[in-house]
């Protein structure tokens, strides 16, 4: 969706964007963006080891996904506290902080994507407290997953002990 980015610079025009990922398109996108005057604003940064890092750089992230099964950036996006805007085609089990993910269909006008973006980006939706417990509820919570685990290994450790 380069044609929303350039939409965005109409709004922003400092603002610099970044790409993350890779993938067959890459060529695509990057000549779609120097087609549309924007590429000098925007990074395509490839894949990366370090997003957690940057989503706390981010203002907004944006997910137009033809088909995603569970994209786990999504969710890594909401538990850092990141506003996201997503296709349609997202998974409804991405839907964890309802006040952080809004969903719009690819088929809506780039203008619209701009839009949404830019207002996302703008506000700061509830406390960090509020947005960690709507995950902790969805079962994203590195302590309960421990537990989870340790309680899992301890029966298996038991019942072999017991068959000897």
């Amino acid at each position: 969706r380069c044609e929303g980015l350039a939409e965005g610079w109409k709004e922003r025009p400092g603002a610099v964007r970044g790409f993350l990922g890779d993938g067959p398109m890459r060529a695509d996108v990057e000549a779609r963006a120097d087609s549309l005057c924007i590429r000098d604003n925007l990074r395509i940064l490839g894949v990366r080891t370090d997003t957690s890092e940057l989503y706390q750089a981010f203002d907004v992230l944006a997910l137009p996904s033809k088909y995603e099964g569970l994209p786990l950036t999504g969710i890594d996006a909401q538990a850092a506290g990141l506003p996201l805007v997503v296709s349609t085609n997202i998974s409804d089990e991405t839907f964890m902080v309802d006040t952080l993910i809004h969903p719009l269909g690819l088929a809506e006008a780039a203008k619209t994507w701009a839009t949404l973006l830019i207002e996302s980006a703008r506000y700061t939706y509830g406390s960090n407290n509020e947005q960690r417990q709507q995950l902790t509820n969805q079962g994203y919570e590195i302590q309960a997953s421990a537990d989870t685990l340790c309680c899992w290994y301890e029966t298996l450790i038991s019942s072999t002990h017991n068959s000897c």
